[in-house]
């Protein structure tokens, strides 16, 4: 008995030894935490791929957009391939690269986007399929996870700035037309743009053109076309609209100006007015001297005209020169210089009219806005704004302007002129025209 009670003790203490317990329990979890570290590092290296692969679709898709702002669709496939295998992108077998553009192949990038509709957007597609390691005693050897990254680019304007700009409204032909004989137009440091879609929305039919580059959202007619400087003769055709910068500004109110018109005549007179409403202002006074004092100056349904022989008119201490109609219905005067007359204008620096030495807003008619005839020479520094009608210089007109910017629904040029862009400090606003490529997505 005394053997058989010391064998059921020693069972007893056997079966209620603890001790080893947590190595066994350790033992059999380890290859479950090893594969949970395991799995975590690998999901891991499966977003660093993705973050890898999201950089070569970014890259693929700004160089696709360059080339659609550059009007070369048929090269987005062979430059965007190239830019995301030198960002460490790898094809596949049956292809791991979709590319969609309107331009090149007729489509639109994938929803969802907010580009889905948008012609002038670049869209790159990338896959990769990456090896399990850790994953792989989960899901299977051999297998692999598929990832996907894809990015939008869009071809834009604002590649160069630009010191004309006809906005072209419905799309005319010649929106920007340089014609006549003895034409010479010669811009420094910038670059002429339209935004009509027309086929001959620019028509060099004469005359001489030099600038840095012409732009349009349409196409260049004309042999041999403008004199281009930093880009092909004759210029870059279907370039991206171009944003108006004065569109955003708020259309002064014009009040009614009762029967205060203004009028110098007389040969060799001078006088000095200061700013107000006006019905018109005229001179037509030879040899004269017209002084308008810093100011904005608003014309009710009038007209701003020098017709004089050898007078010269002075606004150079920051004067706007506004046209509107007080009764609403856009009746707006317009701009004259003609004769031998010199308007110097320099447009103020600071303000809601920054940068504008002659305003025709929006809301007035279409016609002759701005017209400069004659053989007069006027030194302008500012904007010639009229976004919804003409603006033309012709017979022995010379405008000149370190800082000259004209904008208007349709511009043509049978005069001379010299425009420049060096605008610090003027107040004036960058036109930006040509094609860049703008990672949107």
């Amino acid at each position: 008995m005394l053997c058989g009670l010391r064998t059921r003790r020693t069972v007893a203490a056997f079966v209620g030894d603890r001790r080893g317990v947590i190595v066994v329990m350790f033992a059999l979890m380890l290859p479950i935490l090893i594969g949970f570290i395991g799995l975590g590092v690998e999901v891991g290296l499966w977003y660093k791929e993705r973050r890898d692969l999201q950089a070569a679709a970014d890259a693929a898709a700004l160089a696709g957009a360059y080339e659609l702002a550059e009007d070369r669709a048929s090269n987005i496939e062979t430059v965007a391939r190239r830019e995301a295998e030198n960002n460490g992108w790898t094809d596949c077998a049956g292809g791991c690269i979709t590319i969609r553009s309107s331009p090149f192949n007729g489509t639109f990038p994938a929803a969802p986007s907010a580009y889905s509709a948008d012609a002038e957007t670049v869209q790159v597609a990338l896959t990769r399929q990456v090896s399990l390691l850790f994953a792989g005693y989960f899901l299977g050897s051999g297998n692999s996870v598929t990832i996907n990254t894809k990015a939008v680019g869009k071809a834009v304007a604002g590649a160069t700035t630009a010191c004309v700009l006809a906005l072209g409204s419905g799309n005319p032909s010649g929106a920007l037309t340089v014609s006549g004989a003895s034409n010479s137009v010669t811009m420094s440091g910038c670059t002429m743009a339209t935004n009509s879609t027309n086929d001959n929305a620019v028509k060099n039919l004469t005359g001489t053109m030099s600038a840095d580059c012409v732009y349009s959202a349409g196409g260049i007619q004309g042999t041999p076309g403008p004199t281009t400087t930093a880009c092909a003769s004759p210029g870059k055709s279907n370039q991206p609209a171009v944003t108006d910068p004065y569109a955003t500004i708020t259309e002064p109110t014009v009040s009614d100006c009762g029967s205060n018109s203004y009028s110098l005549t007389g040969a060799g007179n001078s006088d000095t007015i200061s700013a107000g409403t006006y019905c018109s202002i005229s001179v037509n006074a030879n040899n004269g001297t017209f002084t308008l004092n810093a100011g904005t100056y608003f014309i009710d349904q009038g007209d701003f005209t020098v017709t004089s022989n050898n007078s010269t008119v002075n606004a150079t201490a920051g004067v706007t020169i506004v046209f509107g109609d007080s009764s609403g219905g856009g009746n707006c005067g317009r701009l004259n210089i003609a004769g031998s007359g010199a308007v110097n204008i320099t447009a103020p620096t600071t303000g809601t009219l920054a940068g504008i030495a002659f305003y025709r807003g929006p809301s007035c008619d279409a016609g002759s806005g701005m017209t400069l005839t004659g053989s007069s020479g006027s030194t302008i520094i500012g904007a010639l704004y009229a976004p919804t009608s003409s603006l033309s210089m012709s017979g022995g007109t010379s405008v000149a302007g370190s800082c000259l910017q004209l904008i208007a629904d349709t511009i043509s040029f049978t005069g001379t002129g010299t425009i420049g862009s060096d605008c610090d400090g003027t107040g004036v606003k960058d036109i930006l025209a040509g094609g860049k490529g703008s990672l949107v997505e």
